[in-house]
């Protein structure tokens, strides 16, 4: 599959490097970008094993974010193309050690790169909705309950997470990563019911779940085929998705 993708650079991005290169930090701005790089190769590695396409790189101020649409993948699929991410920790764990055991990078580059490959696990894994964690959190949510309420579950989780660690890393000296992850915490939720109208109407072309769920109300299921018995009829996925968004004009 060819890789063909957009670069963009996030606004918090310029003033994070423009910070680093004022306070004598870019040192550290780079390597820390190296080791989130081989991070989201690991993402994307994993997704053209299943032939997803990679839509375009984000640089973030905390790394890099390759956007894919892997949302009607099987739960199996999603869970392996998140979670490479994280595992990339063990492979820039050896490259640093061997690194290090061969003389390339100095004992003070080794130890700063280590603290930031666990800096970048750790983060990386928390449940907050724009992170892997997060994002692999919400495949159990989806596969609990119906997807608008998991969504709303998931903003809920974030929030908390976020309230509980935001001091923690305003203290290691990252305000612009905290005030990143609010920022798309506030736009997830001012954008909640939009995204989830875009949501259904691509379900009604792009389902090709087996399992059927039988619902009583809209509150659809993601991993499910949904149908509703009304009126001693019984009514398809997109007939319910219609009339719901019908009814939502109103």
């Amino acid at each position: 599959m060819k890789m063909q993708f957009n670069v963009i650079i996030h606004p918090f991005t310029t003033i994070y490097i423009l910070l680093a290169l004022i306070f004598n930090r870019f040192y550290y701005f780079f390597l820390f970008y190296l080791l989130a790089i081989i991070h989201e190769l690991c993402h994307i590695l994993v997704a053209l094993v299943f032939k997803v396409k990679v839509e375009e790189m984000v640089l973030l101020p905390f790394g890099v974010y390759a956007k894919m649409d892997i949302m009607f993948l099987s739960r199996i699929k999603q869970f392996l193309i998140l979670i490479a991410g994280p595992l990339s920790f063990f492979i820039s764990y050896f490259l640093l050690h061997i690194l290090f055991k061969f003389q390339v990078i100095s004992i003070y580059a080794y130890k700063d790169a280590m603290t930031s490959n666990l800096f970048i696990f750790l983060f990386n894994i928390l449940p907050i909705s724009c992170l892997d964690g997060g994002r692999i959190i919400n495949i159990l949510f989806d596969s609990i309950f119906p997807n608008y309420n998991a969504r709303i579950i998931n903003i809920a989780l974030s929030s908390l997470v976020l309230v509980i660690i935001s001091s923690f890393v305003i203290t290691l000296g990252q305000l612009m990563i905290s005030i990143f992850l609010v920022t798309q915490l506030i736009l997830s939720l001012i954008n909640l019911k939009k995204d989830y109208l875009k949501y259904l109407i691509r379900r009604i072309y792009e389902n090709h779940y087996q399992d059927v769920k039988v619902i009583k109300n809209d509150a659809l299921y993601h991993y499910k085929n949904n149908i509703r018995i009304k009126n001693k009829c019984i009514e398809n996925e997109k007939s319910i998705i219609e009339n719901y968004l019908k009814s939502d004009k109103k």
